[in-house]
């Protein structure tokens, strides 16, 4: 990862430039915000709420490739591969009820895993840190007249088991790190005892659910990414406006903001590369709607985009990355003809 590092140092020095490819988004400094507002050309987009040069790092990624197209299924919202990055697994619509799927990340056929009911809405999912069980966030699933919850499911397939503390948390982003030698699920959703937005986690297997933090800024949470020393990494796709989101940090419990004002995808995947430098989001050009991920260095805090390839599409979704190599699964909901299913491989 180091020759990334030095490619994010030396392509961020131009990144203010409105040529070459750079984005620049402009912003109202806050003391004068509605006071002698620049008049703007006719021709000209005027943005009061960005402040942002985005480098493009394109050339930081060795392939974005597409691993499964719609077929089999439709409007994949999540993608996650297993632990070596040889499989991935992901939610999607079908004609037969939405629910799980796989595919080989190299490409090839797509297995249906497990469909229906209890499913409605599968937009998260995450790997066990042994590749044997998916756990799967449904918002939507009525369980004891409640909403939401969190179900397991083999590798293999088979009836999806629910983890019965999550029942009425509306979980919609996830990821399991390991803790203490057990598997954690660390989970967005609302806080069944208050019913405010939150940041959660429980043991894979079930027990006492742990508020990692919750209410304000939090105003609709979604993607949830952890670092090897329990850093908690947020997308939340409203927390600037109604329409733009925020990318928050917990630390300690502590919640500060790394970004903002950025168009997030739907589900607003989020994930850290192998040595946990860069933290990537999956987002949208704000003017253009084009997918992207937002690549963050967490050392200097400068920021960049990828968008080749996937620049041509319009539904960014689901971002993980395997437990154990830098091969990551992004989800597109509309790509191709219904939806695809990338890899993508960093250098």
């Amino acid at each position: 990862m180091s020759s990334i590092m030095r490619f994010v140092g030396f392509v961020l020095i131009g990144a203010l430039t409105l040529s070459n490819g750079f984005v620049v988004q402009a912003a109202q400094p806050a003391a004068t915000a509605g006071k002698h507002r620049p008049q703007a050309p006719a021709a000209s987009l005027y943005l009061p709420l960005i402040n942002k040069g985005y480098a493009i790092l394109n050339d930081a990624v060795r392939a974005i490739e597409p691993a499964a197209q719609a077929g089999v299924f439709n409007t994949p919202f999540d993608a996650a591969p297993d632990p070596q990055g040889n499989t991935i697994y992901f939610t999607a619509k079908s004609a037969q009820g939405a629910g799980l799927f796989s595919v080989p990340a190299a490409g090839g056929a797509v297995a249906t895993v497990q469909v229906g009911a209890p499913f409605t809405l599968p937009v998260g999912l995450a790997i066990s840190t042994n590749g044997q069980t998916i756990y799967v966030a449904d918002p939507n699933a009525t369980l004891d007249a409640a909403k939401g919850a969190i179900f397991s499911v083999a590798v293999t397939g088979g009836a999806p088991k629910v983890i019965a503390e999550t029942i009425g948390t509306a979980p919609r982003g996830l990821e399991v790190v390991q803790e203490n030698g057990v598997d954690m699920v660390y989970f967005t959703g609302v806080n069944p005892g208050d019913h405010l937005p939150a940041v959660m986690k429980i043991p894979a297997s079930g027990g006492a659910l742990s508020v990692v933090a919750k209410g304000m800024p939090f105003v609709n949470p979604v993607g949830v990414t952890i670092d090897k020393n329990g850093i908690v990494y947020v997308t939340d796709d409203a927390a600037s406006t109604p329409d733009l989101g925020s990318v928050f940090r917990i630390t300690g419990g502590q919640v500060e903001p790394l970004a903002d004002h950025v168009r997030l995808g739907k589900p607003a995947g989020i994930t850290l590369t192998l040595d946990e430098s860069l933290l990537l989001i999956s987002a949208l050009d704000i003017n253009a709607g084009s997918a992207q991920v937002l690549v963050i260095d967490l050392q200097t805090g400068q920021q960049g985009i990828v968008n080749k390839v996937i620049g041509v599409n319009h539904a960014s979704g689901g971002l993980h990355r395997a437990h154990d190599r830098d091969v990551m699964a992004w989800a597109d909901l509309t790509a191709g003809t219904g939806g695809t299913v990338f890899r993508i491989n960093f250098k």
